[in-house]
């Protein structure tokens, strides 16, 4: 399960409550042209375990992991 603030994510597409995470880079032109992709910012991606579709969160901060058995 995942949270957002004091909010459970629900897929916008299929109502799935299981996501798989991962850190996704946010690159730019310029700096990909200059070598210079590590410098990019990033952000927190989930992807919906059942549909696949994926939300990018750039403050990761808010975003928070648990099992259904540890529910804040």
């Amino acid at each position: 399960m995942v949270w957002v603030g004091p909010h459970q994510l629900l897929c916008p597409l299929c109502r799935g409550t299981l996501f798989w995470d991962r850190e996704v880079q946010l690159n730019t032109a310029g700096m990909s042209f200059l070598n210079l992709d590590w410098a990019n910012a990033s952000a927190t991606g989930v992807q919906c375990a059942d549909c696949s579709r994926l939300e990018l969160f750039a403050d990761s901060g808010q975003v928070r992991f648990s099992t259904p058995e540890a529910q804040p």
